[in-house]
C-alpha cells in the first residue's frame, strides 16, 4: 500500500487519473496507489422507504430523503433545521437540558405536566428544590413559582413565589373555594401600603395553642417594626366571650417606667415628677387614683386602665390577701399603699374613695369616682340634715355663716399676691354662688349653714395662698370637735366659748367676691338696730361643739318712737308681730284712726299701763270713772257701749 495514504495523513489529496492512460497502465497504478475516481457512472440502483434512488441511461443518478421516513433514526450529532419542523407523533428528548431559542412558545393543549416520569416523588422534587417555573432575570434574583414539599393544616405541598403577586384588574383578587372563607395559614396578615415608607396594619396572633389561649393583636406597622394598639382577648376571660382591649387612647394606656414595681390590680396616682405610684387613702395628694394596673408586662412596662372592666388574679392588690373577689362588692382605697379593701376608710383625715366594683371572682369594673375627704374628728349626731360639701373658690373661715346668692353665670376670681406668678384664678358659676351672710337685712340673713371645714388650694397642688378650693357646711343639728370657730364675745373677736347663745352678727360680710371678711359671723348679743334681723344661730356647749339652730329670725323694731309729731301720742301698728308691740311714748292719748291701736296711759295715777284698742273711739276707756288697764277693748261705735276685757288696777 502506498505511503502517505489512509489514516496516516489526513491531508493527503488523491490525484486525478490521467485520461490518456490505457487500462493496463491504470490497473498497474491503482494496484500500488490510490487515485480519485472521477466520472463514475451508475446505471442501476434501488430505493428504500426512507431514501429514493433516481438513475439515467447515461449512468448518472441522485439520492433523496423521502417525505416520510419510516425507519427510526438516531442522530448522534447536532442537527440544524433551516426551516420549520413538524412532529406528528410523540417526541422524546433524552437530555438533561432542552433549550428552545424562541421569544414565544405556544401550546395548543391546556395542560403542561411536570415530573411525568416513573421516578417522580416528593423526596425527588424536594431534592430538586421544588417543581415549577423559574425565570432567569439576568443580573437579578431568579424569579420562581415552585411547588415544595411542606405540610400545612394536613395538606402536603405549597406553591412558593419569591416575589409579589400582582393583579392587572382593579377588582381582581383571590377567590376562595366556593366563594367562602379565605384561609390564611400563618400567625397573621399585614397590609403595609404602597411604598416602603407607608405605615400599615398587622393582624396577628400572640401566644400559641388553642383559641382560648391566644390573643389577636392589631398593630400599626412600619418599616421599623409594629406597635400593638388593640387586641382581642381569649374567650375564657369574660364568660367565654372575646373581649376587645384598646391599649391606648380609649380607656387604658401602656406605660414604660423603669423598675415600676407594680402588680396587677394596683391602684396608682401620678406624683409631681410624673411617676406612677401606688395610691393610698392617707391623704388627698396620694388618693387621686388615675387608674388600676390591668397588665404587668415586664419589670419596666405595664398597662393602666382608667375605666372599664379588667380581668385577672387580684391577690397582690387585696388587703385581705384573698385570691378572688366578692362578686358585686365595692373595693375601696385603704391606708396600705397599692391595696384595696371591701371596707371603706373611716378615719378622720383619710379619703373615702371607691376604686372598682367586682363583676365576678376574677373581674371588676374600674370606676372613676371622686373621693371624699373625711373631716378631721368631726362628729355630726342627731342632725336633721347632712354636712354639705361645696366646690367653689372662696376665702371663708371656720364659723362663717353662708347663704346662697342666685345669679346667671356669676364670675368669681382671686388675684395672686405680688411676687407670685399666675395672675389670678377663678371660675364661672351658672346659677349663683355661696356668700357670707349677715344680719343687716332679711335677704342677707337667709343662712344655709355654718362653715366647718375648708380645703385650701395648696392641698390640691395650687400655689395661690389664702384661697380655698372648696368648703363644707353644717345646716343644723349637733356638731363636735370643730376647733377654731371664730366668734365675737363681749365685743372682743376670738374663738367660740362654751355655754353661749350666738346670734348672726350685723355688718360682718364684705362687698366683693363671696363677701368674705375678717369680722366673725357669730356674736354673743343680737343686733339692736331697727331693720336688722335678730337671728339665733348657734348654741355652744363647749369651745369645739354646739347646736346649729335653724331659726328664721325676726326683724328688729325695738326702740321705735317716731310718731308723726305727737308728743306722748298713741301709735298705730299694722302687720306687727305681737312680740314687738312695745310703745315708747308718754302723755295723754289722742283720738286714733281706725285699726289696731295700743294706748299708753299716763293719767289717773295709772302711769305706764297699756290697752290694746280695736277700732275708732273717743279718748280713753273708763269703767266706773276709773281707767281700765292692761286689756282689750272693742269700740262698737253708735251700736252700743264699748265691749272690753280689762284687768282693772285696784287703787
Amino acid at each position: 500500500m502506498a505511503t502517505n495514504t489512509g489514516p496516516n495523513d489526513s491531508t493527503y489529496t488523491i490525484p486525478e487519473v490521467a485520461l490518456g492512460d490505457n487500462f493496463n497502465v491504470w490497473k498497474d497504478i491503482t494496484n500500488t496507489s490510490v487515485y480519485k475516481l472521477n466520472k463514475i457512472r451508475v446505471y442501476e440502483g434501488v430505493s428504500t422507504d426512507s431514501i429514493a434512488y433516481t438513475g439515467t441511461t447515461g449512468g448518472t443518478f441522485s439520492l433523496a430523503l423521502n417525505p416520510t421516513i419510516s425507519d427510526g433514526l438516531t442522530f448522534t450529532g447536532a442537527i440544524v433545521f433551516g426551516a420549520g419542523v413538524t412532529f406528528n407523533g410523540q417526541v422524546t428528548f433524552n437530555a438533561s437540558t432542552f433549550t428552545v431559542n424562541a421569544n414565544a412558545v405556544t401550546i395548543d393543549d391546556y395542560n403542561i405536566v411536570l415530573g411525568d416520569t416513573a421516578a417522580a416523588s416528593d423526596p425527588n422534587i424536594e431534592a430538586a428544590g421544588g417543581g415549577g417555573l423559574l425565570l432567569n432575570r439576568g443580573g437579578g434574583l431568579t424569579a420562581e413559582w415552585l411547588w415544595q414539599r411542606t405540610e400545612v393544616h394536613g395538606i402536603t405541598g405549597v406553591w412558593r413565589a419569591n416575589t409579589s403577586i400582582g393583579f392587572s384588574g382593579s377588582t381582581s383578587g383571590i377567590y376562595p373555594a366556593g366563594g367562602g372563607v379565605l384561609p390564611v395559614h400563618g400567625s397573621g396578615i399585614r397590609i403595609d401600603g404602597g411604598t416602603t415608607t407607608d405605615h400599615g396594619l398587622v393582624v396577628q396572633f400572640s401566644g400559641s395553642g388553642q383559641t382560648t389561649e391566644r390573643n389577636i393583636d392589631f398593630a400599626r406597622y412600619s418599616a421599623a417594626g409594629s406597635t400593638v394598639f388593640a387586641e382581642v382577648l381569649n374567650g375564657t376571660t369574660y364568660g367565654a366571650y372575646p373581649f376587645m382591649n384598646i391599649r391606648n387612647g380609649a380607656n387604658r394606656k401602656r406605660i414604660t417606667q423603669t423598675g415600676h414595681g407594680l402588680s396587677f390590680g394596683t391602684p396608682v396616682y401620678v406624683d409631681a415628677s410624673g411617676a406612677y405610684i401606688p395610691a393610698a387613702s392617707t391623704g388627698v395628694d396620694v388618693a387621686e387614683v388615675v387608674g388600676v394596673v390591668s397588665n404587668r408586662i415586664d419589670a419596666n412596662t405595664f398597662e393602666l386602665t382608667f375605666s372599664g372592666e379588667i380581668y385577672g388574679n387580684f391577690s397582690n392588690a387585696l388587703l385581705t390577701g384573698a385570691s378572688t373577689l366578692g362578686s358585686g362588692s365595692v373595693y375601696y382605697l385603704c391606708n396600705s399603699a397599692g391595696k384595696l379593701s371591701p371596707s371603706a376608710s373611716s378615719a378622720p383625715g383619710t379619703v373615702h374613695k371607691a376604686v372598682m366594683i367586682a363583676t365576678g371572682l376574677n373581674s371588676a369594673v374600674v370606676v372613676p369616682f371622686t373621693g371624699g375627704l373625711l373631716a378631721e374628728d368631726v362628729i355630726i349626731a342627731s342632725a336633721t340634715s347632712t354636712e354639705l360639701e361645696v366646690i367653689q373658690f372662696n376665702k371663708f373661715r371656720v364659723g362663717d355663716a353662708v347663704r346662697y346668692l342666685p345669679g346667671t353665670d356669676v364670675g368669681l376670681s382671686y388675684d395672686y399676691p405680688a411676687g407670685i406668678a399666675g395672675g389670678f384664678t377663678g371660675a364661672t358659676y351658672p346659677n349663683g354662688i355661696y356668700v357670707k351672710a349677715q344680719a343687716d337685712t332679711e335677704a342677707a340673713a337667709e343662712v344655709l349653714g355654718v362653715v366647718t371645714q375648708v380645703l385650701p388650694m395648696s392641698a390640691i397642688g395650687g400655689t395661690l395662698p389664702g384661697i380655698n378650693y372648696k368648703f363644707s357646711i353644717i345646716t343644723d343639728g349637733f356638731f363636735q370637735n370643730i376647733g377654731g370657730v371664730c366668734a365675737t364675745n363681749g365685743g372682743v373677736v376670738g374663738n367660740m366659748v362654751g355655754g353661749v347663745q350666738y346670734f348672726l352678727a350685723a355688718n360682718c360680710a364684705g362687698t366683693s367676691r363671696a363677701y368674705e371678711s375678717d369680722v366673725p359671723s357669730l356674736a354673743d348679743a343680737p343686733p339692736t338696730t331697727i331693720g336688722h334681723v335678730r337671728k339665733p344661730l348657734l348654741s355652744s356647749t363647749s369651745t369645739v361643739s354646739g347646736h346649729i339652730i335653724s331659726y328664721r329670725g325676726d326683724v328688729n323694731n325695738a326702740g321705735q318712737s317716731s310718731f308723726t309729731g305727737y308728743t306722748g301720742a298713741s301709735a298705730e301698728y299694722t302687720d306687727l308681730p305681737v312680740g314687738s308691740m312695745i310703745m315708747g311714748v308718754t302723755g295723754s292719748t289722742l283720738s286714733p284712726n281706725r285699726g289696731v291701736t295700743v294706748y299708753y296711759h299716763n293719767t289717773g295715777g295709772l302711769s305706764g299701763e297699756y290697752v290694746l284698742y280695736l277700732g275708732a273711739s273717743t279718748v280713753g276707756v273708763t269703767l266706773n270713772g276709773i281707767w281700765k288697764t292692761r286689756g282689750l277693748a272693742l269700740d262698737r261705735g253708735s251700736s252700743g257701749v264699748t265691749a272690753y276685757h280689762l284687768c282693772q288696777r285696784i287703787q
